[in-house]
């Protein structure tokens, strides 16, 4: 049975535990950096949370309220976002240094909507290539 976006009730189990997944990465990287630091307070954390889920923010946004974005978008977009976030989180941790780090991240943003734009475009594409198909 498909449901209007197109995705069978077989397949649909995997999309909902990664985009959970992806969802949870950022929270698992937050209780490492506390338990790292040992700084939980609010003026620490918050502010990067809320650095660290933006893409994931507008991920869930441009799914919600984009026309364009709606079907097979979401879970790659997500995942892409959380593989992005790893890789800066491990790139900031064991190679740049420390006094750097916080001028390295400000390339995730940026990071960020490189990989979004290209995961759009393949959603466009495998989108063309379905519609051609049938």
């Amino acid at each position: 049975m498909e449901s209007r976006t197109g995705v069978t009730a077989q397949e649909s189990w995997w999309r909902r535990v990664a985009v959970a997944g992806a969802f949870g990465v950022p929270m698992l990287l937050l209780v490492e950096m506390v338990l790292r630091t040992g700084d939980a307070s609010p003026g620490f954390v918050v502010p990067n949370v809320l650095y660290w889920v933006a893409p994931h923010g507008v991920v869930f946004l441009a799914h919600k309220f984009g026309p364009f974005v709606r079907g097979t978008f979401l879970t790659p977009a997500l995942l892409a976002v959380s593989a992005v976030l790893v890789g800066f989180w491990c790139w900031t941790r064991w190679s740049v240094p420390p006094r750097e780090a916080p001028i390295a991240w400000l390339l995730y943003p940026l990071v960020c909507v490189a990989v979004l734009f290209l995961v759009w475009m393949a959603t466009l594409i495998h989108a063309h290539h379905r519609k051609l198909s049938s």
